[in-house]
């Protein structure tokens, strides 16, 4: 589909996959857990969407499509490592469920491995390579496993702990 079919398609579709990922992002952040009702989820959600996305999407994308995706993921990576880096020190200053869910995801061995494989090897690898390698998703996706991993480990937990309950 061209002309202005086409762009009415995609800005549809684009609109769906937006709302489709703040439904899913959301369901991280209950309302009845006021320790994760916030933003946070969301855009840990939406950071794995496009780390996932653009890691995995580099293999069903044509040549062309290759610098834009490669440009995207870069991008995605180094702004994840700021925000995992910068957000469990935000928590630390807070009140008591973040102070506790900030001790627990330093503590955390699988914190510590989600930075470092799924999100400084791939972007250091990024930084010197002009293409997505294929096993980047992988990679990606084993970083993204161990962080929700520490999300309902060490998030929740910390929030039960304090008799909040889902």
């Amino acid at each position: 589909v061209t002309g202005k079919a086409g762009a009415g398609l995609s800005a549809a579709a684009a609109l769906v996959g937006l709302a489709a990922l703040y439904t899913s992002g959301m369901t991280y952040a209950p309302p009845a857990m006021p320790a994760v009702h916030n933003a946070a989820p969301l855009g840990f959600f939406l950071l794995s969407a496009l780390l996932l996305g653009t890691s995995f999407g580099s293999w069903f994308a044509g040549e062309g499509s290759q610098p834009m995706l490669r440009a995207v993921l870069l991008g995605s990576l180094a702004v994840a490592l700021a925000v995992y880096i910068i957000v469990p020190c935000v928590w630390a200053s807070g009140g008591t469920v973040m102070q506790m869910t900030a001790r627990a995801w330093l503590a955390s061995p699988l914190y510590w491995a989600r930075l470092a494989l799924g999100i400084l090897v791939p972007l250091v690898v990024m930084i010197r390579s002009p293409r997505i390698p294929r096993w980047m998703g992988p990679l990606v996706l084993l970083g993204e496993l161990a962080g929700r991993a520490v999300f309902f480990g060490a998030t929740v937990h910390a929030a039960v702990n304090l008799g909040i309950p889902y």
